[in-house]
């Protein structure tokens, strides 16, 4: 009984068996922590990698609608070499060779109202691009791990997104007030004006209203005035569809500044925008002439046009004004302009190209280039 008691109770045959198996515990632990360490580092680097490749893509994405916005409608490389300008800005904004190829720049149209990008064709005239750069194996410079390999993991491909776009993003109501008057047959005048009003339209965004307003027009068989064709909607091909139409003397011959003005300035009046106050209300008045009929209650021509440019600022709606050849009225329809915080345009004859430009800088209005995805 003696004997028995005594190697139940020595130390020695219990303490090797324990300091061994903590030996154990402690590897195996080594073992985890040094995976959860070795999880981190890949995890941190590829982390790393992300934020900057989206970086490239952000950089890549604002260069390119801003390439469109700075390169002619009527350049046949327009959008060619707003893709150089993406590549160029995804290279130089991420170290590791090509990170953007043509086939990831992706131009369309961004709808603010419902937050989407469209494709569009070429010669679409987008207004945003979308930009996807990667590092890949196909691409030669996968992103490299550091000790995933010790599990079979020697590399991953890391790619980023990012849409961007350029244009006025707050709801505006915008009504173009065009001069219709004979003198517009004159050196293709209305030709360039119908397509300077599409390359406007093309600029709107979907929460945008669009109207149409031409002068001059007989009231009554005597009376010369301004004639709204379409009122204020957001479907724009309403005023599309009558663009096409417009004609030298469509109605008279006169030239009633003034009345195209004040059926506007009623429209805008009558037909607030859904959206309430914080839309942004704009009337481009395009002349080619000076004007020779004075609208109520002023009896001047000229000094309609200076009432209603009052009446205009007295409202909130600002007058951007375009002049076209070399018999236009540029001081008073330039000073309409001035009256409401509008620009002011001159454009010579046969400089169709400028004319589109002013018109469709009209239509993008303020806004800078931006991310929105």
């Amino acid at each position: 009984m003696r004997s028995s008691h005594m190697k139940s109770s020595d130390p020695r045959r219990i303490a090797h068996p324990r300091r061994g198996s903590m030996i154990v515990l402690s590897a195996l632990l080594l073992v985890v922590v040094i995976a959860f360490v070795a999880f981190a580092v890949d995890l941190s680097f590829i982390s790393m990698t992300k934020s900057q490749l989206q970086n490239a893509a952000d950089s890549a994405s604002l260069a390119t609608v801003l390439a469109l916005a700075n390169t002619p409608l009527d350049d046949n490389q327009r959008e060619e070499k707003a893709r150089q300008w993406a590549v160029t800005y995804a290279e130089s904004n991420h170290g590791h060779g090509e990170v953007l190829e043509n086939a990831d720049i992706t131009l369309g149209h961004w709808d603010s109202k419902t937050r989407t990008f469209a494709e569009l064709a070429p010669g679409g005239n987008p207004n945003a691009a979308q930009v996807v750069v990667r590092r890949s194996m196909s691409g030669g410079n996968e992103v490299p791990l550091f000790f995933a390999p010790v599990m079979g993991l020697s590399n991953v491909d890391v790619t980023a997104t990012a849409v961007a776009t350029i244009g006025e993003d707050d709801p505006r109501d915008i009504i173009l007030v065009i001069d219709c008057s004979k003198s517009m047959g004159d050196h293709d005048r209305m030709t360039y004006t119908k397509s300077a009003a599409f390359a406007l339209t093309d600029e709107l965004l979907s929460s945008d209203r669009l109207g149409l307003a031409v002068y001059s027009y007989v009231k009554d068989k005597k009376t010369t005035t301004g004639f709204l064709e379409r009122g204020l909607n957001f479907d724009h091909s309403l005023v599309l569809g009558r663009i096409p139409q417009l004609e030298p003397e469509l109605y008279t011959s006169k030239t009633n500044i003034a009345g195209g003005m004040r059926v506007a300035l009623e429209e805008f009046g009558t037909n607030p925008h859904p959206s309430g106050n914080e839309a942004t209300k704009i009337m481009v008045l395009m002349t080619d002439g000076h004007a020779n009929a004075a609208e109520a209650p002023e009896k001047s021509p000229n000094k309609s046009i200076e009432y209603y440019a009052n009446e205009a600022s007295a409202a909130g709606v600002i007058i951007h004004s375009v002049t076209l050849g070399s018999g236009a009225d540029k001081k008073t329809v330039g000073e309409a302009a001035e009256i409401t915080g509008g620009t002011y345009h001159h454009v010579d004859d046969d400089d169709s190209q400028t004319l589109i430009e002013v018109f469709k800088k009209i239509g993008r209005g303020n806004g800078q280039a931006r991310i929105v995805q």
